[in-house]
């Protein structure tokens, strides 16, 4: 189980960064959006919607570290869109009554 850290750069790009293991590079190279960067030896990823959901989801099986700053971002955002999405099923219910 290898060991890998999530972050962001000043630019707002997701940082995923861990020790070489084949299968590792194989699960990241089957997503969009991502780039090698051989002088930081991480992988870079546009925060693009769902991005982050996504790779946790094929590194689950490893130790992840997320950054704790990224950690708050990414917490307040959850909380913006579980209060829109409740919102919506206002608005939706309110439209099912009439």
């Amino acid at each position: 189980m290898a060991s890998i850290k999530i972050s962001n750069d000043p630019s707002g790009r997701i940082i995923v960064s861990f020790p070489y293991v084949p299968l590792l590079v194989e699960k990241v190279k089957t997503m969009n959006s991502r780039r090698w960067h051989p002088e930081g030896k991480h992988w870079c990823f546009l925060k693009l919607n769902g991005i982050l959901e996504k790779i946790l989801a094929i590194l689950e099986d490893n130790n992840v570290q997320i950054d704790p700053p990224f950690k708050l971002t990414f917490l307040k955002l959850l909380q913006v869109l579980s209060r829109q999405y409740r919102k919506v099923e206002l608005i939706c219910d309110i439209y099912r009554i009439f």
